[in-house]
């Protein structure tokens, strides 16, 4: 059992008695339904107070413990009804956020989830973000860690020279069957021009390379009929 600073014997004693005690007992909360006038004096008594793990450091064993959990947590399958309501829940409850607050959420998941698995980069996100940097020297930059959010969606990759253009790698196990055209018109609301790519297209280097830079070239070529108009 965990040590506490200053603890006498006393307390410590006290504290395995109460542990051992509990082992096996259900929670009193298990399956309890909480009524909504209930859970809503519940969030406004706790509205203003700071949490209880504000300023609390975890051990390095305990973090790796937590990252062990959640990874086996993630192998348990859910049923086709649970997965439902907590699409529904989650869809609800992203419908009614702010455009800050939907770039908080998935910075701060993107970011956890890439301190478990690592999963961003992508290796086909490499090999593209490999391609741009030998090919497009200082123009593309790799933003789908989370660096660069808009709105809630964050691209794959971004100019880095000022001009409002993104790269979207559609992979295979990600976005099978999509056109990518919702990414295309979520961005153009914010003034940036987006180019679809799909993963099976890597095999082909030299094409990529025209489809990307045929892209800049006639969103320069826009621009500059813009502004002469």
């Amino acid at each position: 059992m965990k040590e506490f600073k200053n603890e006498t014997k006393r307390h410590r004693l006290w504290r395995e008695h109460l542990s051992e005690s509990h082992i096996g007992l259900v929670s009193p909360n298990k399956d309890r339904k909480f009524s909504i006038i209930h859970r809503k004096n519940l969030s406004k008594s706790h509205k203003g107070l700071p949490s209880p793990y504000k300023g609390r450091k975890s051990s390095n064993s305990t973090i790796k413990k937590l990252k062990l959990a959640w990874v086996e947590r993630r192998k348990i399958p859910v049923s086709a009804e649970t997965s439902r309501k907590l699409t529904s829940h989650m869809n609800k409850q992203w419908a009614i956020a702010t455009d800050e607050q939907k770039e908080r959420r998935l910075r701060n998941w993107m970011k956890g989830c890439n301190a478990v698995t690592h999963k961003y980069p992508t290796k086909s996100e490499k090999y593209l973000n490999i391609l741009l940097r030998q090919r497009f020297l200082n123009e593309w930059k790799y933003v789908g860690d989370g660096e660069f959010i808009l709105g809630g969606k964050c691209p794959d990759f971004m100019n880095c020279n000022g001009k409002k253009l993104l790269i979207e790698l559609f992979e295979e196990s990600c976005h099978k069957g999509q056109t990518g055209q919702n990414r295309i018109d979520h961005f153009a609301r914010y003034g940036f021009k987006t180019l679809i790519i799909r993963e099976n297209e890597l095999r082909h280097s030299d094409l990529i390379v025209g489809k990307i830079h045929d892209f800049m070239l006639n969103s320069m070529q826009k621009e500059g009929a813009n502004n002469t108009g």
